[in-house]
């Protein structure tokens, strides 16, 4: 919850409707965060009912790595994988 810019998230889901959300940590404004996708709320936000990620120390060491190796990748080469949905 600490990386996530809840206030910023609600006026980028108003702006752009083509922006969708999924997470397994429920955000504190989910309810503006729905408001803000007006009648497609259900299709552009979802959250799990309960955390699904690993909850060790290392894995958690591992995932920061693996996204801060793709962020880099990206800015750096252009690379746009991996990509979990193609749409």
């Amino acid at each position: 919850k600490e990386v996530i810019d809840e206030a910023g998230m609600v006026e980028a889901f108003t702006e752009r409707p083509d922006l969708r959300y999924i997470a397994d940590v429920k955000p504190d404004n989910l309810e503006t965060l729905r408001a803000a996708c007006g009648d497609k709320a259900d299709k552009r936000v979802m959250v799990t009912v309960k955390k699904m990620g690993a909850q060790t120390l290392e894995a958690n060491n591992n995932a920061g790595i693996q996204a801060a190796e793709q962020i880099v990748a990206f800015f750096e080469k252009g690379e746009k994988g991996p990509w979990v949905n193609r749409w």
